[in-house]
């Protein structure tokens, strides 16, 4: 059994907690050659439910919409990831891969279903794709992961457990591996533990060798076990994405502070997230808690924006959605909606629904995201293309996001 079935659910297993960078004290963040930036502070501390959509015209300068082909079907939009090659070819990742041309023709599966050479049986994970190289590696449960080319050819099998340890490959970025280290232990009634292990996650270059470990700096702060037999295992769930070609960010959903980097060489905060809660969600993951600390308000995933931070937050089952906050800025509400007041076509987008699923896929200065089409039919909305209808295909949307205004030092 692996991290991914820790989660009691998308929403409550992701918890806030205040994680102070001592070692990374440096008050600058690399881009690139000849631009640095200043970690900026994100204010969730008086963020309050509303049912007053947000507005879209926050974060987003405008909408792109690409219609997919109808053929092959493609199911609930909730179990679906989406990422693109150096060609902007799209791969639409679920039970299977799809692969779309840029402009949304469909093309091929990238492998065969079965359990013979080179098959997948049981893809329950989503596929991670290394676009500078032209591969991705497909895991089969309990099983190896198996290693295509985005054109469907089966290269290899690679391993991913030592001993009696997973390997988990999170992502890949510029050629670099983003990884961790995962193993199921069984805590005795009693026994002190921090599960987020000393480090989050690791890098590894093109050569193999490992070149960065993202610390846990509280990992002196332990739960108790209640010793009631259940199995836990080592890590957590981590948000991660592209700023731009040059810019990637990392946050361990434990955390207070989103990481950035240019090439692993130099990782630093890009924005500091005003919401404490660190030693809580350490006792949770092993079951120290009451009922009430269970019930509490929890910041869940993010993705960080240029402009802020997009995020979801819960504050009971009925009282929970997204909101947004601007770099240096402070946040007032969060909702289930965002209301579209870019163009005249879905009135609403449900971006509380695609953070807490994670179908956002981000690349460079956009947000994708899978809308089903029957949503452009309901009072209000218009569909964007003449042939639509409501039993097509679900249409792929680009968001264009806003610059931010960075502070420079």
């Amino acid at each position: 059994m692996r991290a991914h079935f820790l989660l009691i659910s998308i929403i409550l297993s992701i918890i806030t907690c205040s994680c102070k960078n001592k070692a990374n004290s440096a008050s600058t963040v690399t881009v690139d050659e000849t631009i640095t930036l200043s970690p900026q502070k994100i204010d969730l501390t008086d963020v309050e439910y509303s049912e007053t959509p947000q507005l879209l015209s926050d974060f987003v300068d405008s909408i792109e919409y690409i219609r997919l082909s109808d053929q092959p079907l493609i199911p609930d939009t909730r179990k679906v990831r989406l990422s693109e090659d150096v060609q902007g070819n799209l791969y639409l990742d679920f039970n299977e891969i799809y692969k779309y041309t840029p402009r949304g023709k469909y093309l091929k599966s990238l492998f065969k279903q079965g359990q013979g050479p080179g098959e997948i049986y049981a893809k329950y994970i989503p596929g991670i794709y290394n676009k500078a190289e032209n591969y991705v590696l497909v895991k089969n449960h309990n099983a190896p992961y198996n290693k295509y080319t985005l054109e469907g050819n089966f290269i290899k099998t690679v391993d991913a457990q030592i001993d009696s340890t997973n390997i988990e490959v999170l992502t890949y970025w510029k050629n670099y591996e983003i990884f961790r280290y995962e193993k199921d232990i069984i805590l005795q009634k009693g026994e002190a533990a921090n599960l987020d292990s000393a480090y989050f996650c690791q890098v590894k270059d093109k050569t193999g060798k490992i070149i960065y470990r993202l610390p846990n700096h509280h990992f002196d702060i332990k739960a108790t076990s209640p010793g009631r037999g259940t199995i836990v295992l080592l890590g957590g769930v981590i948000d991660y994405g592209e700023i731009n070609r040059n810019l990637f960010w990392i946050r361990p959903n434990y955390v207070d502070t989103v990481y950035s980097t240019s090439d692993w060489t130099d990782v630093r905060p890009y924005y500091i997230i005003q919401r404490n809660n660190r030693a809580w969600s350490v006792r949770m993951k092993v079951g120290d808690i009451t009922r009430e600390d269970a019930e509490r308000e929890q910041l869940c995933n993010v993705y960080a924006l240029k402009s802020g931070l997009l995020f979801n937050y819960l504050f009971n089952p009925k009282q929970q959605g997204a909101g947004f906050c601007p770099a240096n800025g402070k946040s007032k509400t969060i909702s289930r909606l965002f209301k579209n007041d870019i163009d005249s076509y879905c009135p609403s987008i449900d971006l509380w629904q695609a953070i807490a699923y994670k179908t956002l896929y981000q690349k460079e200065d956009y947000l994708y995201l899978l809308i089903d089409a029957f949503k452009f039919f309901e009072e209000g909305a218009k569909p964007p293309f003449p042939d639509l209808t409501e039993d097509s295909n679900p249409v792929l949307v680009k968001l264009k996001l806003k610059n931010g205004k960075r502070r420079y030092v």
